[in-house]
Formats: C-alpha cells, structure tokens, sequence
C-alpha cells in the first residue's frame, strides 16, 4: 500500500508540474510572447492534463481514506478507548458528577463491564448517533450525462490570426466552350468573381466561486473547468447547426443550406422508409455534384430506422446498409441529440471550415467588480469562432424533415 501511494504521489506531482507548465506555456502565447503557438492545441492539452490531475487527484484521496481505515483496524478496543478516555476526562467526569461509575484509577476497559440492563443496551440508533464513523469518499463528482458535442468534428478547423475570415467566390460563369468550324470565330466565356467575408463571433460564460470553496475542496478549480469546457463546446455545437447568422451568432449549416428539392426521384418510391430518405437525400447532394460523407439523425429516428419491419415481421434492411447500420449509402451515419427528432442533415462536410479566432480560454480573475470584499472569484471561459461554408457549397448540404423526402419520394 505503501509503495503504491508513493507511486501515484509521484505521479501526480508530475503530472500536476506538466499542467503547470502548459498553463504557462498558453499564457506566453496569448500574450503573443511565443511565435507561431498553436493556441488550440494548448487549450486541449491543458484540458487532457487537467483530466489525469483530478483522476490522480481522486486516486490519492481514496488511498488515503483507505490507509486511515486500516491504521483503524489495526488498533485494539483498548488502545482506542485508552486513546478516547483520557484521565482528565475522567477527572471532569467524577468532578461533575457525571457518573458514579468512573474513579480516577479506573481502567477504561472497565467501562464495558457495566450491569447489562435497560439503562445500558446498546442500540443501532444510539451507536449511530453517538459514534465518530470515518467516512469513504468516492472520487469525483456524480452528474446527469450531457450531449457530447459531435459537428466541430464533421468538419474542417483551422486557426486564424485575423477577427475575420474572407475568401473569392465564382458567382457567375458563362460557358462558351463549343465545337467551331475553320475560320469561325470562337465561343466567348466569361467570369465573374467576388469577394465575401465573415467576423469570428464570442461564445462567453463566467462562474462565481468563493474563496473558501476553492481552498477547502482541490477539485472546485477542475470541476469548473470541465464544466465550462463542456457547456461553451455545446454551445458553438448549437451555433454551428442552426445559428441565423445575425450578429453575435454564427450562420449555422441548416440556415444556409437547402431542403430537400431533388425531383429525379419523385413518386418513385415504393413505401419509403427512413433509409430511402437517407439515400434520396444522398442523391440530391451528388445531383449538386458533391460527394456526402455524413447523415446526422437523431437517436429516435436512427432506433425507428432499425426496428423497421416487413408485413412478416422480418427486419427491413436494404443492401445499400454496413457495420451495424452506421453506414448508409457510403455515408457515416452520426447519432446525436442535437439534431431536432423527424429532421435529417445529409452532406459534404468537406464543404465547410470553423476557423478558431481564439480556442476555449478559461481564466481565474480575484478583481471583478465588488470580489474582493465578499471572498468571491471569477472564472471565465470565452472563445472565438465561426464557420465558413462558401455560398457555391450550400447546394452540398440538404437539411429536410424526414417526413417531407418520404412524401416526395413515396409512390
């Protein structure tokens, strides 16, 4: 046991010294100190560092509950009666008048040998009440699950060290490519290119916390941390699904792309289930001539689409399904909460980039406003985004009620 604790003390020492040092590391780099620091990487690490000190954190705290309990058990009754009952207790017991069972050279053993009758029975509710039990602390902190955020991931991410993003489209084109005959003039074609842009938007929350909660329990600190990491991340999840593009918030995907319009497979359908919406939805996109690589589905549409069924109560599932029914028409099927139930996102993720002006910043601040003078912290966390999906690619994206591509595909 000994050499067990010594192992995670060191380990947490050091792990703790490595989160230290990254804290500093991203300090240097926001201040500008340090060139060409790759501040996202910074903010993931601080919070992959932050994770191993509060599990080494738990360990340590449950190792030690467990070293006092067994330094308990080793003692006899004796030892620990001799170490309770002291003889100034007892001198304070007989002086008062307490009890006429205690003399000053009585042994504390003694005190069990007592008359047993009904002035001396040891009840489960008197123990209880009257007893010191050492408690066991269980490491960390139980909490309801939350969404994990999942469209951050579907598409590209860069790092930008500008507030704004800007980018050249080919709004127009005229095509005059064509066969001639000899000596017949050319056909003319003609371009046309504009300039578009866009401004990182702020994803902002802040905590109190009182002195005392920070000193008296270790992991308040990584807690808050953990929760600000997790709730501004499903925050720019929210943004980047459906934001309106109005200042502060970031045009989100649905916002800028198309329902479901496709009309090569109207009325062609025979009964169409959710399966077939996927791949109509698929075909619209490759008809725009883009390639979808993800379905998004909330997970009640994705368990309907499962426990489908025939007129014999056979499983419905087509030949165009593999690995478990996570990929559909070549596409990864992405199971999330944060979709709307009924409604289905198909497209070429490729197609759009969230450019991070600033990553996930979290900072303890002792002077804000009337602080000081209550005891009180502030912890902050902030970050700078938005996603860029050029307005060519917005046919590279179908966002409908699944419903809507059924009726319109169903026969």
């Amino acid at each position: 046991m000994d050499k067990e604790l010594i192992e995670v003390t060191e380990a947490f020492t050091r792990k703790n010294d490595e989160l230290m040092k990254s804290v500093k590391a991203l300090e240097e780099a926001q201040k500008g100190n340090v060139k060409g620091a790759d501040i996202e990487k910074l903010n993931s690490l601080i919070e992959g560092q932050s994770k191993d000190v509060e599990k080494l954190n738990s360990e340590l705290e449950r190792m030690g509950a467990e070293l006092k309990e067994n330094v308990r058990r080793s003692k006899s009754v004796s030892d620990m009666l001799n170490e309770a009952v002291t003889p100034e207790f007892l001198k304070s017991a007989q002086g008062k008048g307490k009890s006429n069972l205690v003399t000053l050279d009585a042994h504390p053993m003694n005190m069990l040998k007592a008359t047993v009758n009904e002035h001396t029975h040891l009840t489960f509710s008197t123990t209880n009440a009257n007893s010191v039990v050492l408690p066991f602390n269980e490491g960390g902190v139980s909490k309801a699950p939350d969404r994990q955020a999942y469209l951050v991931d579907l598409f590209n991410t860069a790092t930008i060290s500008s507030p704004r993003v800007m980018w050249v489209e080919r709004s127009a084109r005229t095509d005059g490519a064509a066969t001639r005959a000899e000596a017949a003039i050319m056909g003319a074609s003609d371009y046309t290119w504009i300039r578009r842009s866009l401004d990182v938007e702020n994803i902002s929350s802040y905590v109190k916390v009182t002195d005392e909660a920070l000193t008296d329990w270790d992991m308040t600190l990584s807690e808050i941390r953990l929760e600000l990491f997790g709730q501004l991340q499903r925050e720019l999840d929210d943004q980047l699904l459906t934001g309106d593009g109005s200042t502060p918030n970031i045009s989100g995907v649905t916002t800028l792309c198309n329902t479901f319009t496709y009309t090569g497979l109207n009325a062609s359908v025979d009964a169409p289930n959710i399966f077939d919406a996927i791949a109509a939805a698929a075909a619209h996109v490759r008809n725009n001539l883009y390639n979808p690589n993800y379905a998004v589905l909330h997970p009640t549409d994705f368990a309907k689409m499962n426990l489908q069924k025939d007129a014999n109560g056979n499983y419905v599932l087509p030949p165009f399904i593999s690995a478990g029914n996570m990929v559909i028409d070549g596409m990864r099927v992405v199971v999330n909460t944060g979709i709307t139930a009924g409604q289905l996102l198909v497209g070429d993720f490729t197609k759009g980039t969230v450019y991070f002006r600033k990553g996930i910043d979290i900072r303890l601040w002792d002077q804000n406003d009337t602080d000081p003078i209550y005891g009180l912290k502030t912890i902050t966390g902030d970050m700078r985004a938005v996603l860029k999906i050029a307005q060519p690619a917005y046919n590279a994206f179908v966002y409908d009620a699944i419903s809507d591509i059924t009726t319109a595909i169903g026969s």
